[in-house]
């Protein structure tokens, strides 16, 4: 089905049964390469709006989370981030160059 409002859950299509996501708010994107398995029924303790206010870290921009003056999390992403693309770019793998800014770092 359509990802077209918060509450779903949501897997990419061939990936195994145990790795699913949530979505926090509608994103046509998803529609090309995941299925809609579920929907959240009820949120008491809106669990979805906590989940949405988490900081994320991305590949090309570190978030307010990361830029506190003498932060260890900044200096251990940047340390991650470097280190991933480098192996990924020694063996020729070009796909970090296309995710987006915004994904959970997993």
């Amino acid at each position: 089905g359509p990802h077209d409002r918060a509450g779903l859950l949501t897997r990419r299509r061939g990936d195994v049964a145990s790795a699913f996501s949530f979505t926090l708010s509608g994103d046509p994107s998803l529609d090309r390469d995941h299925a809609v398995f579920g929907r959240v029924t009820s949120d008491p303790s809106d669990i979805l709006s906590k989940l949405g206010g988490l900081p994320v870290y991305s590949l090309d921009a570190v978030g307010a989370s990361t830029e506190i003056a003498g932060g260890v999390a900044a200096d251990v992403y940047r340390m991650q981030k470097d280190a991933f693309r480098g192996a990924a770019k020694a063996i020729g793998d070009g796909r970090a160059g296309a995710v987006f800014p915004g994904k959970l770092l997993r």
